[in-house]
């Protein structure tokens, strides 16, 4: 099964772990206008309402199904469409903002990440922000893992293996000032979990089969961390 199998298979479930919008996002999102990239949005979690227009692309199909069915259960216009992050279908300078959330680590090759950085620098307007979130290598359940590793789901009698590429903080900072960004701000977060949970979402316990050495999200929280961080493509580069 491949990985876009993978995140087509899990989606319905998906959808139930990650339904509330990042506060960071948020945060970040809330005085933006105009068009707005949400890159590998999966089932919509991070979309609101702003002044402007939504651009949710993913390449699962299923999960762009309740991306869709969020963004109509919100009154939000929003364009969907599937493609891959590192082929994006937009001409240079399109976007006003773009999120880039907890994905980029789910892209399986080096040159495919590495060319979806590239590609949301071309899309994006000069002065225009991007916020990009990863895994943390750096985090204390991770220490002991490889860099790449891959997360296990059992749903509906099948295993799901989930890709993950672990990034540290200097790996993901001289990749972003290698595509060209600017970078305004880096934090970590507390990553987001059962707090997100739909009641009537959550799947059961046993639906869940981890791996015992790929705990990648059994424990996250404590004292699991993202890298976050907040870009600019600077104005001379267009």
């Amino acid at each position: 099964m491949n990985q876009e199998q993978v995140w087509d298979e899990i989606a319905k479930v998906w959808k139930g772990y990650r339904c509330h919008p990042v506060d960071e996002v948020v945060n970040f999102l809330r005085n933006k206008k105009g068009k707005i990239l949400d890159l590998c949005c999966g089932s919509g979690r991070n979309f609101i309402k702003i002044d402007g227009n939504f651009y949710g692309v993913d390449f699962s199909e299923e999960m762009l199904k309740y991306a869709k069915e969020k963004a109509d259960k919100l009154g939000i216009e929003a364009f969907i469409q599937k493609t891959e992050a590192d082929k994006l279908p937009f001409p240079a300078g399109f976007f006003d903002a773009a999120v880039f959330i907890d994905a980029l680590h789910c892209i399986e090759s080096k040159e495919a990440r590495e060319k979806s950085l590239h590609e949301l620098f071309r899309v994006l307007k000069p002065g225009c922000e991007a916020m990009i979130s990863v895994w943390n290598k750096e985090q204390e359940e991770f220490k002991d893992k490889e860099k790449e590793i891959h997360v296990k789901w059992k749903i509906n009698e099948k295993v799901c293996s989930r890709y993950y590429y672990l990034y540290d903080k200097k790996e993901i900072l001289d990749l972003l000032n290698l595509v060209g960004f600017k970078i305004e701000e880096i934090f970590e977060t507390s990553r987001f979990r059962s707090e997100n949970l739909d009641s009537d979402q959550e799947p059961k316990k046993e639906q869940k089969v981890l791996d015992k050495r790929e705990q990648a999200e059994e424990k996250i929280g404590h004292p699991g961390k993202s890298i976050v961080v907040r870009v600019r493509k600077p104005n001379q580069n267009i």
